[in-house]
Parts: structure tokens; C-alpha cells; sequence
């Protein structure tokens, strides 16, 4: 989640942005390790709940649920997915397909045997 915040800043900051290097597919950086989406949240904060696939992320009521979620349980992956929401808010579709046009992907090469 930390290196998506930090290619969503650079992306919104840089008009003229230099290849980003991620290694794998950029959508594996807009999930946490449990599952929710960055978009899920998204959807959550549009009130759009019959979207989220997320079961956790769908049981909240608002935006300000899934805070107090984060707050009892210290998700800090949440919890920047939130703050990346707050910040950013319906850009954010944008944002991340302005990022994946300006990927480089680093894949393993491997020798044949």
C-alpha cells in the first residue's frame, strides 16, 4: 500500500511522470493482504454498496464505520487505503490507469535448463 501511495503522489504531482517500475501487475497493489479493494472502498464511500465484493468492507455502513473499524482493529493497510480515498476520492480510477500507462513491469527472467 505504501508504493501505491507513493505512485498515486507522484502520478498526481508529475504531469510529465517517468516510467514507474512495479514488479507484477499494478492491480495487486490495490488490494490489502485480507482481500479489500481500493476500489471496494472507493464504492463504500460513494454509498455504492451492492458493488463491493469485499464481505468486511460491504458490512460497513459508511466511510466513518470503517474508521472506527481500522481505529479498534489497527488495519494499517485500511487505513491508508482510507486515507488514499479521503485524499484522492473519484480521481482515483484515473489516477491508477494514468499509473498502469506508465509502467514498466520487472518480471523474473529465467534461464532455460
Amino acid at each position: 500500500m505504501g508504493l501505491l501511495l507513493k505512485a498515486i503522489e507522484y502520478v498526481s504531482e508529475n504531469k510529465n511522470t517517468k516510467p514507474i517500475y512495479f514488479e507484477g501487475n499494478i492491480h495487486s497493489y490495490t488490494y490489502a493482504d485480507e482481500g479489500a479493494s481500493l476500489y471496494d472502498i472507493l464504492k463504500l464511500y460513494n454509498g455504492n454498496h451492492r458493488c463491493i465484493k469485499d464481505s468486511l468492507i460491504r458490512s460497513m455502513k459508511d466511510l466513518e464505520d470503517l474508521e472506527d473499524y481500522i481505529k479498534k482493529t489497527e488495519e494499517v493497510q485500511l487505513g491508508m487505503m482510507v486515507e488514499i480515498v479521503r485524499e484522492y476520492g473519484n480521481e482515483i480510477p484515473g489516477i491508477i490507469s494514468n499509473i498502469k500507462s506508465n509502467t514498466w513491469r520487472m518480471m523474473k527472467r529465467t534461464k532455460p535448463i
